[in-house]
């Protein structure tokens, strides 16, 4: 058949289609997409193409979604331009923007996240700026570009403030809060996200551009800063609100953030083995429905529990796997789970690895100004420096006091209890029993006020061994 045929039969089954289905086109959108597009019927393969590409994505069909998606742009461009067609192109080129990145293609999704800023600053629409903005924003974070996200995640929340849309605020300042997270600024981060707990009517309310519910993303990030301040309880009970919104809305890329943030509290608390069977399960739920980013959050945190359940070995290769696929795919954190790669080959006693990789991580952290992480990385190069060179040992200790003055400052009671514990074993090594005595002592009393019997027991044995 030559392409006229083709294409007039095409646009016919377009209209049969159409006349057949009535108030019911949603249930056909895919099939009016694909015939619409072959028969060159621009004005309707586009919305068509666009409704297909939003529907791939609510199932996890990432990739048909990006495959929709870019024939919605093709359609697009043979539209004429005016208004509707800049604002068809913004929404296209955000959820373009959403599948791509989740599959972990992320400098594609930057050009097309500013693509579609510069057609909403085309159209002179504040909700589009809002949006279009953050899509900007939450590529640049998962690039690990959080300085220069926040820039582009306050210009989302002033004009959604500005539109008076609550939604485009919710999403906002979500954005704002995981980005502020990420740069260790936890009490920002609590700011913003309690702010949506108090926003969000509809705990099934989905912005548009967006992966995952907000009433699920908001409780997660929110989870993860309360647990780096040492507030667990309240991290998993947040974290268990945001398990039971996503089951109930059958949302598999919010439920596997959600399972994440109940797990993740209780690792860091240092209840590891009886997280490792959650994210064994997160896990293949993530692999199931190609959740690139949080796939490689469940992989780090998976090889952080081997570590603290004394599996050092295999650790090691779990968290080697999620460091190569962050530095590809997506960078969050990705000085993090360096961190504890360095903590796994020192739990092995593989210590000139375990130096190697606690300065890319300290490296990471300063050259993109992540403090909190930079604390973290500070603290395992401090213990290093303890086994590795026992003659500077003053090396150790001022390691030791810059994570800890970190650490306090942004109120990560956790990791100053930590340091406290590393001071208080390498005064005792040294035979400065009185300086021992008062960090171990310190250690001591954090430990047991957050609940974190695993580490309380390692400081007790210490004092314990230090009053011999």
């Amino acid at each position: 058949m030559t392409n006229d045929p083709r294409r007039a039969l095409d646009a016919s089954i377009v209209e049969e289609v159409e006349r057949r289905a009535g108030d019911r086109l949603t249930e056909h959108v895919e099939r009016l997409a694909h015939h619409a597009f072959r028969g060159e019927v621009w004005s309707k393969a586009a919305p068509y193409l666009l409704q297909a590409g939003e529907k791939a994505s609510a199932r996890c069909a990432h990739r048909q979604a990006v495959a929709e998606l870019q024939r919605a742009l093709v359609a697009l461009s043979h539209q004429p331009e005016g208004h509707e067609q800049l604002k068809s192109l913004v929404a296209a080129k955000v959820l373009l923007r959403n599948g791509l990145s989740t599959l972990g293609e992320l400098e594609a999704a930057v050009g097309h996240a500013r693509d579609a800023l510069k057609a909403a600053e085309g159209v002179n629409d504040l909700h589009l700026v809002s949006l279009s903005s953050r899509s900007v924003a939450v590529t640049l974070w998962l690039a690990d570009r959080s300085v220069e996200a926040v820039r582009f995640a306050d210009r989302a929340l002033e004009a959604a403030t500005a539109s008076g849309d609550v939604g485009s605020r919710i999403s906002a300042n979500e954005v704002l809060g995981r980005i502020h997270h990420t740069l260790g600024n936890y009490d920002q981060a609590i700011g913003y996200l309690e702010q949506n707990l108090n926003l969000i009517r509809d705990p099934r309310f989905f912005g548009f551009g967006s992966n995952a519910l907000p009433s699920v993303f908001s409780r997660v990030w929110l989870a993860w800063s309360l647990g780096e301040l040492g507030q667990f309880d309240r991290a998993l009970s947040v974290a268990g609100e945001a398990v039971e919104i996503a089951t109930s809305a059958q949302h598999a890329f919010s439920l596997a953030s959600a399972q994440w943030a109940r797990e993740w509290p209780s690792v860091l608390r240092g209840g590891a083995a009886g997280a490792i069977p959650g994210l064994e399960r997160g896990l293949a739920l993530c692999k199931s429905t190609e959740n690139v980013p949080w796939e490689i959050a469940y992989v780090a945190v998976l090889g952080r529990a081997q570590t603290l359940a004394g599996r050092a070995c295999e650790a090691i290769g779990t968290l080697e796997e999620a460091v190569a696929s962050a530095s590809q795919k997506s960078r969050v954190s990705e000085a993090l789970w360096t961190t504890w790669l360095g903590d796994a080959y020192l739990a092995a006693n593989r210590i000139t690895d375990a130096r190697r990789v606690a300065t890319v991580a300290l490296n990471l952290t300063r050259e993109r100004q992540l403090r909190g992480e930079e604390a973290h990385a500070l603290r395992l190069v401090a213990e290093i420096a303890v086994l590795q060179d026992p003659s500077d040992l003053r090396g150790a200790e001022r390691h030791y006091h810059d994570a800890e003055t970190l650490a306090e400052e942004r109120g990560m009671r956790p990791l100053v209890a930590h340091c406290h514990l590393g001071l208080g074993k390498l005064y005792r090594r040294t035979g400065q029993r009185e300086q021992a005595q008062e960090h171990l002592t310190s250690a001591m009393t954090m430990y047991r006020e957050m609940g974190m019997t695993y580490w309380l027991a390692q400081a007790e044995a210490e004092i314990k061994d230090a009053a011999r």
